[in-house]
C-alpha cells in the first residue's frame, strides 16, 4: 500500500504564522481553514458555504486529480492519515470517504495512553467504506507498541500497524518531561527494551498472520494479554485445557486452525496444556506458517512434554513463549 499524503491539513501562510507566533497564540491558531489566495477567494464566492469544508474539499480535489488512474499504473491501496485530537482544519473522516474516491482509506495517528484511548481512535474512523488501520503509533513514553499491536489486532480486527520513529532516538517529550520513555532507539543508538519488545511480539504473530487474519473475531480465536501484571489464566476450551502463566508483558494467541489442530503464539507466556478427552494425546512442533502451509522448525519430543515417553504423542505438554515463538498442537 501507498501513503499519499500524513497529516494533510491547511497552514497559515508564513505572513499569518509570524503575527501568530509573536502573539503567542495557541498551536492550534497556526492552522486555518482553507487558503486565501486570490484564485481559492474567487472560488469560495462562487460556492459558498463553509471555510472548513471549502478547505477540505480544496484537499480532496488536489488528491483525487494526483490519484486519476492510478490503480491502472500502480494498483496498490492508497491512504491518507491524520490524528483525531484534535482534527485540524483540512481532516475530516466523512468527507474523504465519501469524496475522496482516489483514496482507499483513512487511517488515525495514535498517540493516545490507555486501551480505552486506542479503542476510541479505531471506533472513530470505523465507518463506512474505511477499513481498520493504525498508520502511526508513538514510540515515544506514552506508546506501548507491543501490547497495542495485539490489542488492535485481537480486539479490534485492525489490518495494518505501524510504529512511528522506529530507527532514532525520538524521545526528546520524555526527557524533557522526566516521564519514563519508551523510544524505540536509545541515547546510545542501541535498540531498546521498548523495540525488543515489539519486535518479539510482531515475529510471534507473523508466525501465523493469515491465520490471525482469517480467525479474528470469531469463535476460533482466543487471546490473553496481562496488561503489565503477572497472571496465572486457565481457560478449557475444544477439547483442550489450557493453562497461562503470563509475565507482565505476557501476551497469547490461540488459534483453532483445523479439527483437533491448534496454533499458540505469543511472548512472555507459560503454557501447560492436556486433553480434556480420555484417550487423547498430543503431538507438539514449533514453527510457522507460510500461508496455508506448516513449516516444522523442530517437533517436540514426549520427553520434553510429558513423564510418559510416548512416541506418539503425549498427554501433557509445556510450552515456553518466552521471547515470541509459535506451536502447533494436533490431538490425536
Amino acid at each position: 500500500m501507498m501513503q499519499i499524503e500524513n497529516e494533510v491539513c491547511l497552514y497559515m501562510s508564513h505572513e499569518q504564522s509570524e503575527i501568530s507566533y509573536a502573539r503567542q497564540q495557541p498551536a492550534m491558531d497556526f492552522w486555518t481553514p482553507r487558503c486565501y489566495c486570490d484564485v481559492c477567494n474567487a472560488l469560495y464566492q462562487k460556492e459558498g458555504g463553509s471555510e472548513f469544508e471549502f478547505g477540505v474539499r480544496s484537499l480532496i480535489k488536489y488528491l483525487n486529480s494526483l490519484l486519476e488512474g492510478q490503480k491502472k499504473i500502480f494498483p496498490v491501496l492508497t491512504y491518507v492519515n491524520f490524528p483525531i485530537n484534535p482534527l485540524r482544519p483540512g481532516e475530516d473522516v466523512e468527507m474523504y470517504l465519501e469524496e475522496c474516491h482516489g483514496v482507499d482509506f483513512v487511517a488515525p495517528d495514535y498517540y493516545g495512553f490507555t486501551p480505552g484511548d486506542l479503542a476510541f481512535a479505531i471506533q472513530h474512523f470505523r465507518r463506512g467504506r474505511n477499513i481498520p488501520f493504525i498508520a502511526e503509533h508513538s514510540t515515544e513514553s506514552v506508546g506501548d507498541a507491543a501490547m497495542n499491536l495485539y490489542l488492535s489486532v485481537c480486539e479490534h480486527g485492525v489490518q495494518g500497524f505501524s510504529p512511528w520513529a522506529i530507527n532514532h532516538a525520538f524521545g526528546w517529550r520524555a526527557w524533557r518531561d522526566g516521564v519514563r520513555e519508551k523510544p524505540f532507539v536509545d541515547r546510545n543508538g542501541e535498540w531498546s527494551d521498548a523495540a525488543v519488545s515489539y519486535g518479539r511480539a510482531q515475529r510471534a504473530m507473523n508466525c501465523a498472520s493469515r491465520q490471525i487474519a482469517a480467525l479474528a473475531g470469531t469463535e476460533d480465536m482466543m487471546h490473553y494479554i496481562s496488561y503489565g501484571d503477572p497472571r496465572k489464566i486457565e481457560e478449557r476450551r475444544w477439547g483442550i485445557r489450557w493453562r497461562l502463566l503470563t509475565g507482565k508483558d505476557g501476551k497469547c494467541i490461540v488459534l483453532r486452525t483445523g479439527e483437533d489442530d491448534f496454533t499458540i503464539l505469543g511472548v512472555d507466556t507459560l503454557v501447560a496444556l492436556s486433553p480434556v478427552k480420555y484417550g487423547k494425546s498430543m503431538l507438539i512442533e514449533e514453527g510457522r506458517w507460510n500461508d496455508e502451509q506448516w513449516v516444522c522448525k523442530r517437533r517436540i519430543s514426549a520427553a520434553e512434554v510429558s513423564e510418559e515417553k510416548d512416541i506418539k504423542g503425549s498427554d501433557i505438554g509445556e510450552i515456553d513463549l518466552g521471547k515470541g515463538t509459535a506451536y502447533r498442537i494436533r490431538l490425536i
